[in-house]
């Protein structure tokens, strides 16, 4: 267990923040946007790559730790947090310890929509907690 929550805080760490922001330092573009998109899809690309001699996966399994990894550029870039988006890794790392079950990749689905909805609400109610309090004091 402990090889797998070092495994995902090491590929986050490599891929979320060392290669991420290498890649946009090193894209020439003038749009903010189109330089982050990019710096996210190269660096997905390179970590789907990165596990493809682990269990010789085909196409669509590349395609499926693509967008994962999508979405841990999401809860990092979002966040700020680098754990979280580690945690979730181990999360989704996880059942490889134990016999993989055949609704592991509905879990996977509620698990990535709840944690969406989760940073999603915290942000709202952090943007009108905000809005509320400078409210006040203005008056």
């Amino acid at each position: 267990m402990i090889l797998f929550i070092l495994v995902a805080l090491t590929e986050e760490y490599l891929y979320r923040v060392t290669l991420y922001f290498k890649i946009s330092e090193i894209l020439n573009l003038k749009s903010n946007v189109l330089k982050i998109v990019f710096s996210i899809i190269l660096t997905n690309i390179l970590f789907s790559i990165a596990h493809y001699p682990i269990r010789h996966y085909n196409f669509s399994k590349l395609f499926e730790i693509f967008i994962t990894g999508i979405y841990f550029s999401y809860l990092f870039l979002r966040t700020g947090n680098i754990y979280l988006a580690c945690m979730m890794h181990f999360c989704f790392d996880f059942p490889i310890l134990t016999t993989v079950n055949i609704g592991y990749y509905y879990e996977e689905i509620i698990l990535l929509i709840i944690s969406i909805m989760l940073i999603e609400s915290y942000y709202m109610i952090k943007h009108y907690y905000i809005r509320l309090f400078s409210k006040y004091e203005q008056s």
